[in-house]
């Protein structure tokens, strides 16, 4: 909606003149507080204190004032269609190919590990955790690829990436698939941990691990009194 209301923005705001209504309801106080928002939420979204759709503000702001400027400028018509073509197929590659956004990101390391190609997912899933997707998302995201690869030096290293994270909810919020505390709690990768016949266990079956649940139940205490739950794990069978 708000990038409906950028483009009416821009469509009055070039209008204006042309259209008195137009210009009783947009006064400079009123256009001075659109723009101010509109670089506001860029700098929000760039210090990662509010994400914000700005690509749809700018393209809504940028596809209004066009369609004014058709409209006023008839002898420049031609060009500016064409430059409303060309911000339109634009706008739209976005749903089919936007890297630099940590939802599109993120949808493409998903279908990737669906679809098995796990090196992909974890491609994909590095450079959303560099765009400010959530971290505990990306990690356990990562930690499923790697574990599907049976890459344990990565795998455990990500556990430690969250260990060492300075984010507090970060370390201490448990992953969907992770049960801590009383429940079951374990690592896959973890070659020390055998069903009672021998064998290893698979990633669906629940293994009681007295170590890291000792270490679940009485988590150590930092210096500064904050506290990291142990990372254990508890996957569904990887896609083939």
């Amino acid at each position: 909606m708000s990038g409906v209301g950028y483009t009416l923005f821009g469509f009055m705001w070039v209008t204006r003149k042309r259209f008195v209504g137009f210009e009783k309801i947009l006064d400079q106080r009123t256009i001075n507080l659109f723009l101010a928002w509109l670089v506001g939420c860029v700098f929000l979204t760039l210090s990662h204190v509010w994400r914000v759709g700005n690509t749809v503000h700018v393209s809504g702001l940028l596809f209004g004032m066009g369609v004014g400027a058709w409209l006023i400028f008839e002898p420049q018509r031609k060009l500016i269609a064409t430059g409303l073509a060309l911000l339109v197929f634009g706008s739209s590659l976005e749903l089919f190919w936007a890297p630099w956004s940590f939802a599109w990101t993120s949808w493409r390391g998903e279908r990737a590990y669906d679809t098995g190609d796990f090196k992909a997912s974890i491609h994909w899933d590095q450079r959303s955790l560099e765009l400010g997707q959530d971290k505990v998302w990306c990690w356990q995201s990562l930690a499923l690829a790697y574990y599907c690869l049976d890459d344990k030096v990565h795998y455990l290293r990500i556990g430690e990436q969250r260990a060492g994270s300075n984010d507090l909810p970060a370390r201490v919020a448990p992953f969907s698939h992770e049960l801590v505390g009383s429940l079951t709690c374990f690592d896959p990768a973890d070659d020390r941990l055998h069903l009672p016949d021998g064998r290893r266990p698979s990633p669906t079956e629940a293994v009681i691990d007295a170590r890291r649940q000792e270490q679940a139940r009485n988590p150590p205490f930092l210096a500064t009194g904050e506290w990291s739950i142990d990372w254990g794990r508890q996957v569904d069978a990887c896609p083939r």
